[in-house]
Order: C-alpha cells, then sequence, then structure tokens
C-alpha cells in the first residue's frame, strides 16, 4: 500500500543521508540507498525523481568503477526503463544504446579475422 511505500521511502531517504555524511557518496552502500529510493518512486510512479536516483547513481559509478561493470550497466537499464515509464521512448533508446557498445576490430589482423 502507499502507507508502506512512503514509510519504506522515510527509511531510505535516511538510510541515505547518514551513509552520505559517514562513508560519502562514493562508498558503494550509499549508492544502495540511493537505489531503493529510486526503486520507490518507481513504485509510487514518481518517475521523475526516480531518474534523478538512477541518473546520480549512473555518475557516481561511472566515477568510482568502470563502465563495464554490471552496477553501472545496471543503472542504465533502470534509466531507459524510467524514461520508457515517462514515455521519452528518444532517452530510453539512447540509454539502452549505452548499454550495447560496437565490438572494436582494429587490433584484428584479416588472418585473424577470417582464420586464415
Amino acid at each position: 500500500s502507499d502507507v508502506y511505500k512512503r514509510q519504506a521511502l522515510e527509511y531510505y531517504q535516511k538510510s541515505e543521508r547518514i551513509k552520505a555524511a559517514s562513508l560519502g557518496e562514493l562508498n558503494p552502500s550509499y549508492w544502495l540507498s540511493l537505489n531503493h529510493i529510486g526503486d520507490v518512486y518507481i513504485k509510487t510512479r514518481e518517475y521523475t525523481k526516480a531518474l534523478e536516483c538512477f541518473h546520480k547513481c549512473e555518475s557516481i559509478t561511472a566515477t568510482v568503477l568502470q563502465e563495464s561493470n554490471p552496477d553501472y550497466a545496471s543503472y542504465l537499464v533502470k534509466i531507459s526503463q524510467t524514461y520508457h515509464h515517462l514515455s521519452d521512448h528518444a532517452n530510453a533508446r539512447l540509454y539502452y544504446h549505452k548499454l550495447v557498445k560496437p565490438v572494436s576490430y582494429t587490433h584484428l589482423t584479416l588472418p585473424t579475422i577470417y582464420s586464415v
């Protein structure tokens, strides 16, 4: 019910503030709290607020981790899905495409590619 979602949101927000103050925003525990807040916003259909959370998680994980990290990819998926909920299909597509990067073959020679 909405009462439980609001209560969960309050607890997650409190957790986020404590973790930001004590651990810093670059700590994975902080991202987890922020991620949970975004998930609650999705459940309450507050998609713009969810996007703010997920974008912040994406930004932090891109800074701290490599973009090939699964945590980074999960935020791209959540951002894509949230844009889809907002009927912003252009941005949803943009973030889905960030997940699929073209493979670079510049390091391969023709005999390697064709197994000659």
